[in-house]
């Protein structure tokens, strides 16, 4: 037991105020309105980088750490 590590998901990249990458702007007008925008990614503000670092000894994990940044 404690010696493998298993990931699902573990974040994102990408614009923080945003909605999966997409200006808010365009997201919430294509949920309204039946003639849809074009997805445009958000490329302003803060982004943010989420994921995990698995250190493993002899293929067996010894320790995993959470990793968020913000800049």
């Amino acid at each position: 037991m404690g010696q493998m590590a298993y990931v699902t998901d573990v974040g994102m990249v990408g614009a923080l105020d945003s909605s999966l990458w997409i200006e808010f702007e365009i997201a919430t007008h294509n949920l309204k309105y039946p003639y849809k925008r074009v997805y445009e990614p958000e490329e302003n503000g803060k982004m943010v980088f989420n994921s995990v670092l698995i250190t493993e000894e002899d293929g067996k994990a010894k320790k995993i750490e959470r990793i968020d940044v913000i800049k």
